[in-house]
């Protein structure tokens, strides 16, 4: 997988992680909430 291929926001997110600016639980909460939001996001969008 290439960069290009990851959503910015969760790239960002991994770089903190490896960084050490968040632990590992941090990087798993926050990126069940970049989930979510998108799943909710693509429900209200499609089920509208």
């Amino acid at each position: 997988m290439k960069q290009e291929e990851i959503d910015d926001q969760v790239f960002e997110l991994y770089d903190e992680y490896c960084h050490g600016n968040i632990d590992r639980r941090e990087f798993f909460k926050r990126a069940g909430q970049l989930t979510w939001n998108r799943m909710v996001g693509f429900f209200r969008e499609h089920l509208s």
